[in-house]
Order: C-alpha cells, then structure tokens, then sequence
C-alpha cells in the first residue's frame, strides 16, 4: 500500500519559557493548561501553524528542573502544522521484531524557522504588561 509507513508527524512542543511567579501560583484546575494561543508564523499562511501554550506549572525537562522554582508558570510554543515527515519501517519479516520509527522532526527549514517566531511570541507574551502582577522574573531560559 502506497505512503503507509511514511508520511509520519505529530507537533513539536518545547519545554517553553518558564517564569519565577511575584504570588502563589494556585494549584491547576483541569489540565493545567486552560489558555492558548493559535497564530501564523507567516501572513502568507492559510491558516496557524504554531501555538502558546499557557501553563499553570513549570514545565522543564529533569536536567533543568533545579533551575526553575516550584511557585513558576510557562509559556510554551509549538509547532501544529509541521511540514517535516517521519517514517515507520519494519525490521524484518518477523511482526514481533521492533520497528525503525524516525520523527525526523524539524528536518525542514520552514520548521525551524516557524518554531523560532513561536518562541519569540512567548517571550514577548511572557514580557507583556499583563503578565506583570504576576511575573517576579524569566527563569529559563533566563534573559
């Protein structure tokens, strides 16, 4: 069957920039991301190819977390519509052996470029005047 095993993708989401809270971050409701944002990383775009994702916690990968205190919230961005393609293929004959899976994520420039401006746009949210109340510093990545 033509293009089964390639044609591979899922969104590429980043740890994110993660800020020091000034008050007591309270503890998540529901998921603990109730607030997103969807925008174009080009005008030329039909439609929004990356995301902010507000969240109420830290969200660093465990080589970080010593870095970011615990009372923290992030903003993290995304890429939704990445042009970049994986594949699955099988190892062999037999259907129990593992299969080669390769995400090849951000392997086209237009993602990198794309997961760039996504980052920058929270940063710039993270900076915004009404984060002010709430925002004792940028933690990481750190200004």
């Amino acid at each position: 069957m033509a293009g089964v095993w390639h044609h591979l993708q899922d969104h590429v989401l980043l740890a994110g920039i993660n800020y020091e809270a000034r008050s007591v971050v309270p503890e998540p409701k529901n998921n603990g991301a109730e607030s997103t944002l969807w925008w174009k990383s080009s005008p030329y775009l039909i439609g929004p190819d990356m995301q902010a994702v507000l969240l109420e916690f830290p969200f660093v990968t465990t080589e970080l977390s010593a870095r970011v205190p615990a009372n923290s919230y992030a903003i993290a961005p995304a890429l939704v519509r990445p042009a970049s393609r994986g594949h699955v293929k099988r190892t062999s004959a037999d259907p129990a052996a593992p299969l080669d899976i390769d995400m090849n994520y951000l392997a086209c420039q237009a993602d990198r470029r794309a997961l760039l401006v996504s980052l920058a746009l929270c940063r710039e949210l993270g900076a915004a005047g009404a984060f002010e109340p709430w925002r004792a510093r940028e933690a990481l990545p750190g200004p």
